[in-house]
């Protein structure tokens, strides 16, 4: 085998090999482009319908009735004579 065959060989081997590796890639991209897409056309929907049905009652219902109890009468008990009071001043 000739010096000049033996080139071109490893040629075409790098060629080959870069063709594939820029195949792969490609293949690799498109595959994660459409997880990207399922994920927000199912699940993120899916998400906020459940937020929406599940966490925000749950809120109103707890959170809500907590704060109007412990932390409202807690302003009015503090913050609000400690602006009179400087208002006053």
């Amino acid at each position: 085998m000739s010096t000049v065959t033996i080139y071109n060989l490893i040629g075409q081997t790098a060629g080959s090999r870069k063709r594939y590796m820029e195949q792969a890639y490609a293949n690799h991209k498109r595959a994660l482009l459409a997880l990207v897409e399922e994920v927000v056309e199912e699940v993120v929907p899916a998400v906020v319908e459940e937020v929406v049905e599940e966490v925000v009652p749950a809120v109103v219902e707890e959170v809500v009735p907590a704060v109007v109890e412990e932390v409202v009468p807690a302003v009015v008990e503090e913050v609000v004579p400690a602006v009179v009071e400087v208002l006053i001043v």
